[in-house]
C-alpha cells in the first residue's frame, strides 16, 4: 500500500498512489507524472519537465494548495489534515479539489490544469514573466468548462481570482460577480474590471484601466479619486460591492438605476455612463493644456459626449468640475439640476440655463452665461452680491446662480419685468419680454429690451442698445453709443437732428445720448446730426445722412442712397446698387465701386471719384464744379457736366461725356469707347478731340 521510490533517471514515469498511504516518490531524469489521491506524500520530481497530478475531488473539506511553501492539503492546516502533499522540483500541476471551499495556486507560466470542483474556490497564480499579453475572463474560469490561456494554463470552477498578471503583456481581466478578487497587472497596458463583489486592483505600471460594470445595480454608486474607490450601497464600509484600486490612468464605469456620483481620472480618457437616476459628474481637468466645451445636455444623453481629451461621459446630468487651467473653456448645464463649476486659468465661458448653480471663473477674462429664457418669472441680476435669480427673491428661487471671478455677462430673461445689471468689462444683455430695466456699466455693453416697455441705460462705455418692441427709453450714457432696430420686422425713420424715432419697432422710442444708429433689413431712413455719426442701414433700401460731421456711412444690403459731405470720413455702399450723392457745394474726394458704390453724383463744389480697380459698371457725374472722374474695369458712364472735368475712362466698354471746359485723358483699356459732347448753351467754342 505504502511506496518509497526512486523512479527511472532517464524514463517518462507515471506514479499514482493507492488512496490514505504516506509515500514518498523521487521521479529524478525525465519528464515524470507523479500523483496523489490520498495520504500524507513527499514527491520531488527531479529533473526533465514534471507534472504533479492531485486529485483530491472527493474531498469534502477546505483544499490548499501553496507555491511559496511547495505543499497542498485537505482540512483547516497543514499540521492537522490527513491529506496533504510536500513536494519540489515540478513544473506543472494538474489539481481536481472537492466540495470545500478551496485555494488552489499555480506554477507560475507553466501549463498548469487547476479544477476548483464544487464550492466557492479561489484561484492564486503569478504570471509575472509571461512575455505575451493574456485574457482572464472569470465567468468562463468558473464553470465547468474553464478557459485556457495563451501559456497553456487551463483553469475551471474557480470563483475568486488572487493573481499578478504579466508584467509586459496588455493584459485583460474580468471577475466573475460577487466575489472578492485581488489582481494586480503589473507592467503593459491592462483593463481590469469587475462586476460585483469586494475588490482590490493595481494597475501596476504602463498605461491601465479600470472597467467598472455596476449597470445592475439598484443602490447608489459613488466612485471616488480623492481615496480611490467606489461602492455601491450608503457608504463604503457597509457596501456589497466595492473596489479599492491604484496605479490606473483611466476608468470605463457604467452604474445603475439610483442616483450615483462618478468621478473621473484627470485628463484621462474616461469613459463614465451613470445609467439611469440622476447622476452627478466629478472631475477635475487642472492639468489639461488645452481648453474643453462641455455640454451637459449631450453629457446627460444616452449617446453622450467625447471631450478633446478623450473621455467621453454620458447619462450623467449634474455636474461638480474644475475645468483646465490654461485654455479657454467653455460650459453649458443641462437644465434644472445644482451644477458647481470652477472655471480657473483661461477665458472661460460658462452658462447655466436652470437649477441652482455655483459658478467661478477664476483667472481670465470670463464670461458668465445665463439662458432663463423660458422662465415666466421676473430674473434679478445682482453684481453688488454676485448673483442671479428667477423669482420674488433668491432664497426662495428655483433658478439660481451665485458666482465669483467672472469678468461679463451674458444674460437672457423671460417674459417677465426683469432687473438686469451689466460687469465692469462688457456684457451682453437681454430681457426678453415684459418691462424690464436693463443697466451697463463702464464696458463696451449690448442691452435688449425685447418686446415691452423697457428702460435701457447704458452708462459708460461704447454700448449697443437694442429697445426692441415697445416704447422703450434708450439712453446711451457716457462714450459713442449705437440705438439699433437690426430686429424690426418693419423699416425705421430715425432721424437725431430732428427728434424723428417712429416706425417699426422704433414707434414710441425716446433717445438720450444716442450717436449711432443702425437700422433693419427692412428700407430705413436714417439720418445722424451734427457730430459724428455711425449710421448702418442693414437690409432693404436706405437713405442715410450723417448731417455736417465726420460720419460713417454703411448701406449694407439693399440698394442705399448714401448722402454726404465733405466732412464724412467713410461712405460704403456694401451688396447692391448704391448711390452716393453729394449734398453741399464744399467737394468731397471719395473711391467708387470697389466700396459697394456703383453711382455718383456731385454738387456744385470740386468733387473727385476714383472707381480704379472697380468691377462694376459705374455711373459717375461730377455736376457743377471741377471734376476728377476715374471709371474702373466695367462698362462705364462718366458724365463731367458744368466745369473744368478731367475724366478717365479705365477697361470696359466706356462713355465719356464731355463739353468744351472738359479734358479727355484716355478711354482706357477698352476697345470700343465713345465720346460723346455735350455742349453748354452758353458755350461760344466747339470740343476738339485728337483721336490719336
Amino acid at each position: 500500500e505504502i511506496a518509497d521510490l526512486y523512479l527511472t533517471d532517464a524514463g517518462d514515469d507515471t506514479f499514482r498512489d493507492h488512496g490514505d498511504h504516506n509515500d514518498t516518490i523521487f521521479g529524478q531524469g525525465g519528464d515524470d507524472d507523479i500523483g496523489t489521491s490520498g495520504g500524507q506524500d513527499n514527491f520531488y520530481g527531479g529533473l526533465g519537465d514534471d507534472t504533479l497530478t492531485i486529485d483530491w475531488s472527493d474531498a469534502t473539506d477546505h483544499v490548499g494548495l501553496f507555491q511559496g511553501v511547495t505543499y497542498g492539503y485537505v482540512g483547516v492546516d497543514f499540521g492537522s489534515s490527513t491529506r496533504r502533499v510536500d513536494w519540489s522540483s515540478f513544473e506543472h500541476l494538474n489539481v481536481k479539489s472537492g466540495s470545500g471551499d478551496d485555494i488552489l495556486e499555480g506554477v507560475a507560466n507553466q501549463s498548469d490544469v487547476l479544477d476548483g470542483g464544487a464550492g466557492t474556490d479561489e484561484w492564486d497564480d503569478d504570471f509575472t514573466s509571461l512575455t505575451a499579453a493574456f485574457s482572464i475572463d472569470m465567468a468562463q474560469v468558473s464553470t465547468s468548462t474553464g478557459q485556457t490561456f495563451s501559456d497553456g494554463t487551463t483553469v475551471r470552477n474557480l470563483e475568486i481570482a488572487d493573481l499578478y498578471l504579466s508584467n509586459t503583456g496588455g493584459d485583460t481581466f474580468r471577475d466573475s460577480g460577487a466575489y472578492n478578487d485581488t489582481v494586480f497587472g503589473q507592467g503593459g497596458n491592462d483593463d481590469i474590471g469587475t462586476s460585483g463583489g469586494q475588490d482590490y486592483f493595481d494597475g501596476g505600471l504602463g498605461d491601465d484601466t479600470l472597467t467598472i460594470d455596476w449597470s445592475d445595480a439598484t443602490d447608489h454608486v459613488g466612485l471616488f479619486q480623492g481615496v480611490t474607490y467606489g461602492f455601491v450601497g450608503v457608504d463604503f464600509g457597509s457596501s456589497t460591492r466595492r473596489v479599492d484600486w491604484t496605479g490606473f490612468e483611466h476608468l470605463n464605469v457604467k452604474s445603475g438605476s439610483s442616483d450615483d456620483t462618478l468621478e473621473g481620472v484627470a485628463n484621462q480618457s474616461d469613459i463614465l455612463d451613470g445609467g439611469a437616476g440622476t447622476d452627478e459628474w466629478d472631475d477635475d481637468f487642472t492639468n489639461l493644456a488645452t481648453g474643453l466645451s462641455i455640454d451637459m445636455a449631450l453629457v446627460s444623453s444616452a449617446s453622450g459626449q467625447t471631450l478633446s481629451d478623450g473621455s467621453t461621459l454620458r447619462n450623467l446630468e449634474i455636474a461638480d468640475l474644475y475645468l483646465s487651467d490654461t485654455g479657454g473653456d467653455t460650459f453649458r448645464d443641462s437644465g434644472s439640476y445644482d451644477d458647481r463649476v470652477y472655471g480657473q486659468g483661461g477665458d472661460d465661458n460658462l452658462g447655466t440655463s436652470g437649477g441652482s448653480d455655483y459658478i467661478d471663473g477664476g483667472a481670465g477674462t470670463d464670461t458668465l452665461v445665463i439662458d432663463w429664457s423660458g422662465t415666466s418669472a421676473p430674473v434679478v441680476i445682482s453684481t453688488a452680491l454676485t448673483l442671479a435669480y428667477a423669482g420674488s427673491d433668491f432664497a426662495s428661487a428655483s433658478d439660481r446662480v451665485d458666482w465669483t471671478s467672472m469678468e461679463k455677462l451674458d444674460v437672457t430673461a423671460g417674459n417677465a419685468d426683469d432687473t438686469l445689471t451689466a460687469l465692469s468689462n462688457g456684457s451682453v444683455m437681454n430681457g426678453g419680454g415684459g418691462n424690464d430695466t436693463v443697466t451697463g456699466d463702464v464696458g463696451d455693453d449690448t442691452l435688449g429690451g425685447g418686446t415691452g416697455a423697457d428702460t435701457l441705460a447704458g452708462n459708460d462705455g461704447n454700448d449697443i442698445l437694442i429697445g426692441g418692441g415697445g416704447a422703450d427709453s434708450i439712453d446711451g450714457g457716457a462714450g459713442n453709443d449705437t440705438a439699433s432696430y437690426a430686429g424690426s420686422a418693419v423699416g425705421v425713420n430715425v432721424q437725431l437732428q430732428y427728434g424723428v424715432i417712429q416706425g417699426g419697432d422704433a414707434t414710441g422710442d425716446t433717445f438720450t445720448s444716442i450717436e449711432n444708429l443702425t437700422g433693419s433689413d427692412q428700407g430705413d431712413t436714417l439720418y445722424g446730426n451734427p457730430s459724428a455719426n455711425i449710421l448702418m442701414g442693414g437690409g432693404g433700401t436706405d437713405y442715410l445722412k450723417g448731417l455736417n460731421g465726420a460720419d460713417k456711412l454703411y448701406g449694407d444690403a439693399g440698394d442705399d442712397w448714401l448722402y454726404v459731405d465733405y466732412l464724412d470720413t467713410v461712405a460704403e455702399g456694401g451688396s447692391g446698387i448704391d448711390r452716393l450723392i453729394v449734398v453741399n457745394a464744399n467737394g468731397v474726394t471719395n473711391a467708387v465701386g470697389a466700396n459697394g458704390i456703383e453711382i455718383a453724383t456731385g454738387n456744385t463744389g470740386n468733387d473727385t471719384f476714383d472707381g480704379s480697380g472697380a468691377t462694376a459698371d459705374l455711373t459717375l457725374r461730377g455736376r457743377s464744379g471741377n471734376d476728377v472722374l476715374t471709371g474702373g474695369d466695367g462698362d462705364d458712364y462718366l458724365y463731367g457736366d458744368a466745369g473744368i472735368d478731367q475724366l478717365t475712362g479705365g477697361a470696359g466698354l466706356d462713355r465719356l461725356f464731355i463739353d468744351e471746359n472738359d479734358t479727355l485723358y484716355n478711354g482706357g483699356a477698352g476697345t470700343q469707347d465713345r465720346i460723346l459732347v455735350q455742349q453748354l448753351a452758353s458755350a461760344t467754342s466747339g470740343v476738339t478731340v485728337d483721336m490719336a
